[in-house]
């Protein structure tokens, strides 16, 4: 006769999602890591992401000065103009790593490429940041997502007075 066995009840488990990671490259650009909740190019106002440098995964020392050069093509129908701006869009602001927002520097035709630079100031603590801007229009619509990634290795030097006897 057939006897009742206990047979444990299986869990799913919570298996995490892959996340896509940038790698570093020996290239001057390197390939743009898509930010969905950002923003997409919708209407007039489009562009395209031509490269940067330097490339997203760079490691810098802590504190370490560096300018970050974006090259976006506008891919619209509008021509941007000195109004349109880069500007500082997600996260804590110490991720903008000092930069501050900028007006393009001058307009852009549909079909022509531009060279957006920001001066930055790598964290003073090791590990790994990203940050996020976005070009908007004229109006303050955001229309294009840039980001970058980098590495802080080791933490910034600090003086520390000496006694004197």
């Amino acid at each position: 006769m057939p006897t009742a066995t206990s047979t444990p009840t299986v869990r799913p488990t919570n298996t995490p999602k892959p996340t896509l990671a940038a790698s570093p490259t020996s290239d001057a650009f390197t390939t743009p890591v898509t930010i969905a909740t950002a923003t997409k190019s919708v209407g007039p106002d489009r562009a395209e992401w031509v490269g940067q440098n330097p490339g997203d995964g760079t490691v810098f020392a802590a504190g370490e000065d560096f300018t970050l050069v974006w090259s976006v093509k506008n891919t619209g129908t509008s021509t941007w103009t000195t109004e349109y701006q880069l500007r500082f869009y997600l996260g804590d602001p110490s991720l903008r790593f000092h930069a501050q927002d900028i007006k393009l520097p001058k307009e852009v035709k549909p079909n022509e490429t531009i060279d957006l630079s920001l001066w930055m100031e790598a964290p003073h603590e090791s590990g790994d940041y990203t940050t996020i801007w976005v070009l908007s229009n004229n109006e303050g619509l955001n229309f294009y997502p840039l980001t970058f990634t980098l590495k802080v290795a080791g933490t910034q030097a600090t003086s520390v007075p000496s006694a004197t006897p």
